[in-house]
């Protein structure tokens, strides 16, 4: 009998600040393949627990394992695509130069891949345009073709919708679908 396989799996996760409880003792399984969301009111810790998913927290206490690994495992954040809140983004540069930036800190060459994902996001017609000058949207979008250079596994996304028309989210959620029934998570 073959062991389930989890693209994310935590155990009593827990973040606290000052004396309160973010994230108190989650224990969390999303199996390879899954689209998993959170939804609660505000404040429950929902961008907490996809912050420290992302590694860019630490955990008060509990574990995280991606891929079933540690999520501070070098190979994990390589097989990670991650959105969190605000979109880190040079105002001062245009889409390409961002997408570039990052291609080139992640070690990526190829122009393909950077030109692959702004197709897919929606990005193609923006040009020599300045981010700084992009709606809430548009930034989002940028956000997402940020977090799919390197053709990433996972994908962790904080409120993905966030800032986009009703056709964008149309949009969006049809690139999801996609990504998921080639393999993403």
């Amino acid at each position: 009998m073959s062991k389930e396989k989890y693209a994310v799996e935590t155990a009593a996760l827990t973040k606290v600040y000052k004396g309160k409880a973010a994230v108190d003792h989650l224990n969390l399984q999303v199996k390879e393949g899954a689209v998993y969301g959170f939804i609660g009111r505000n404040g429950a810790g929902k961008s907490t627990t996809l912050k420290l998913l992302c590694g860019l927290l630490r955990p008060t206490e509990g574990d995280i394992r991606l891929f079933e690994k540690p999520v501070s495992d070098p190979m994990t954040a390589r097989r990670t695509g991650c959105l969190i809140e605000a979109t880190g983004i040079y105002p001062h540069m245009t889409a390409l130069q961002n997408l570039i930036l990052k291609a080139k800190c992640m070690g990526l060459a190829d122009r393909e891949s950077v030109e692959h994902v702004m197709r897919i996001t929606g990005l193609t017609h923006t040009g020599s345009k300045k981010t700084k000058h992009f709606s809430m949207g548009m930034k989002q979008r940028l956000g997402i073709a940020l977090a799919l250079l390197g053709n990433p596994d996972l994908l962790i996304l904080d409120e993905p919708i966030n800032g986009l028309d009703p056709e964008g989210i149309r949009e969006i959620r049809q690139l999801f679908l996609e990504l998921n029934q080639q393999g993403k998570r």
